[in-house]
């Protein structure tokens, strides 16, 4: 049902008020309220104690059904449909405003953080699961997660433990990062410096939030290196970890996440 604007948009069983609005504004509320027919229409779960449980998930399919839409329609080149997500979750976070999302919906301190833990974190959340594990993996456990509790009423460690059976991995520390803890990703280029016919490079975690680091590395020649910095570097507690790069070629530019795929809340000192 098309109500008026100040319905904005609400999924009931079997009936979704929607708002007028722009073409593009929309499609991105009804998408969304649609995608509501599985979260929390066919997977049950408690969206008063965890409301990321529904909208999160939601809004992270909205955002995937934008990229889809504006591709079909010859209007997505150069734009990233994800980044609006990301900033909106990195503003509230180096302004210290947020609160954790496994807190109960009604003990948030200001509808803003409930906002921001129901919507964008999550969303925020799922895309770097994504990236850590590789969208094939993601895309596996994510539709196992739907149709193992289908019609069943799951908690969010059903959630994390599909994630963690599919992918093969324990995430327990990544589970505890970012839904428990309000820690912040903050890595950053330490130091390059040629060393006997080598490249030491240098990463630093000046953050609380653990994350892999993807390093890319560009020489004089034109070259561009691939290297990774496991969590469990930063895991053990190291607040450092040098790395050398092989080779004679001058190293002329580091650059931590060149792809942005980590909510990082200070881009200055990615990149040398």
């Amino acid at each position: 049902i098309q109500g008026p604007q100040s319905c904005g948009g609400m999924e009931f069983p079997m009936i979704t008020c929607i708002g007028a609005g722009p073409t593009g504004q929309l499609y991105g509320v009804t998408v969304h309220e649609l995608g509501h027919i599985w979260f929390p229409m066919q997977v049950g779960s408690d969206e008063k104690r965890h409301a990321w449980q529904d909208e999160g998930l939601t809004e992270f399919n909205q955002v995937q059904a934008e990229k889809d839409f504006h591709a079909k329609r010859g209007a997505a080149a150069g734009r990233d449909f994800e980044a609006p997500v990301r900033d909106a979750y990195l503003g509230i976070a180096r302004g210290a405003f947020e609160e954790p999302l496994m807190r109960h919906a009604d003990k948030y301190e200001s509808p803003f953080a409930f906002g921001m833990a129901s919507y964008m974190k999550p969303a925020t959340i799922l895309m770097m699961l994504r990236s850590m594990l590789g969208e094939p993996t993601f895309l596996k456990a994510y539709r196992t997660y739907g149709q193992r509790w289908q019609y069943r009423h799951p908690k969010p460690y059903d959630l994390w433990n599909t994630f963690n059976q599919v992918g093969g991995r324990n995430l327990d520390w990544f589970w505890r990062t970012w839904f428990y803890e309000t820690w912040t990703l903050d890595q950053a280029v330490g130091r390059v410096a040629a060393t006997g016919g080598d490249w030491t490079i240098v990463v630093e975690d000046r953050g609380l939030a653990p994350m892999p680091a993807s390093v890319r590395v560009t020489r004089a020649d034109g070259d561009v290196q691939e290297y990774t910095v496991p969590v469990e570097a930063w895991l053990r507690g190291a607040r450092s970890y040098p790395f050398k790069v092989p080779g004679k070629v001058a190293v002329v530019k580091v650059e931590i996440d060149a792809d942005q795929r980590f909510p990082d809340v200070d881009r200055n000192n990615n990149t040398w």
